[in-house]
């Protein structure tokens, strides 16, 4: 049985339901599950998934550099973790806005470290931004 024999829905009509539930923040995949009666055991972690890793690729495929002079870029990092990952160790993101347009970049991280997060700041932080952390400047 696959991913489509599953689906009590067209494949482009759950498609563009599930794309609009997963692009919300708060909304769980047992909600959606229940709302399009599609099965949350494999079927909607599957497109969840794919969508996850599209916005991924696509993110890494197109590098974003953000600030300028005169504006503040504030970076965070944090550990994302399931229990699938908590398993095999953390999971960390790093990032980074600009709080005069919003704009930002993510990048996986093995370490939260200056010798690690340096080199990514260069490469998506624009000379003369102020760059604001929480735990170093």
């Amino acid at each position: 049985m696959t991913l489509i024999d599953d689906m009590k829905l067209t494949v482009p009509a759950l498609s563009l339901q599930i794309t609009y539930f997963w692009s919300y923040n708060d909304v769980s995949q047992a909600m959606v599950g229940a709302w399009l009666d599609v099965d949350t055991k494999r079927t909607l972690p599957d497109w969840f998934n794919m969508h996850r890793d599209l916005c991924i690729d696509w993110t890494r495929a197109h590098p974003k550099q953000i600030g300028s002079p005169g504006h503040v870029v504030q970076i965070d990092e944090r550990v994302v973790s399931s229990e699938k990952a908590a398993a095999n160790g953390q999971h960390w993101v790093f990032g980074g806005i600009d709080k005069a347009t919003d704009e930002a970049f993510l990048a996986e991280v093995d370490h939260c470290n200056a010798a690690t997060l340096l080199p990514i700041i260069q490469q998506h932080v624009l000379p003369g931004s102020t760059v604001w952390s929480d735990q170093w400047k």
